[in-house]
């Protein structure tokens, strides 16, 4: 007899909770969050908010178009995500045993360029093992009336598109540093 929670999942599941409502919800939040940290279209909450949900539909249309499944990858990115974050924290705890004031020893490790790429190779090994990298290989089919983008092309504006969010990033907490 199965329990009421996989009765829950199962049926939320059913409904496209997981493939559709909620990465949307997580999409725009996380969309919004960067419009709202690096001001990059303006300090207007209303216009963040609404490139959010924009960006946000245009992901969903791309899964709709595709047949990509979020589903997945979703659950093994954020359960990979939850590991890594879990080992930091005992990490940490265990380190305050041995470090006094560890608040100052993290702070002048943190500060350090190497320890940002470091941190950045770990997400990206994160979201190649959970499936995200299929987003830079899956092509929607071609329509009659469209032009089909070649391979080198999509590549090279995903490679330009992640650079812009890396430098945005970067420029975001070098400014909030210096504050």
């Amino acid at each position: 007899m199965t329990d009421i929670f996989t009765t829950a999942i199962t049926t939320l599941q059913e409904w496209g909770f997981f493939n559709f409502f909620f990465p949307f919800i997580l999409l725009t939040a996380l969309f919004y969050a960067l419009f709202r940290k690096s001001k990059a279209i303006g300090e207007s909450p209303l216009i963040n908010g609404v490139v959010s949900i924009v960006i946000s539909f245009m992901v969903l249309d791309f899964q709709v178009i595709t047949g990509f499944n979020l589903q997945t990858p979703f659950a093994t990115f954020f359960t990979g995500a939850t590991v890594f974050i879990l080992v930091f924290l005992v990490g940490f705890l265990l380190a305050s045993f041995f470090y006094p004031d560890l608040n100052e020893f993290l702070q002048s490790v943190f500060v350090r360029r190497g320890t940002l790429f470091g941190m950045i190779i770990i997400g990206l090994t994160i979201m190649l093992v959970s499936g995200f990298i299929v987003f830079l290989t899956t092509r929607p089919p071609a329509q009659p009336t469209q032009s089909v983008i070649s391979s080198d092309v999509a590549n090279l504006l995903a490679g330009i598109i992640l650079f812009v969010v890396v430098l945005v990033l970067a420029i975001s907490i070098s400014t909030v540093r210096e504050e």
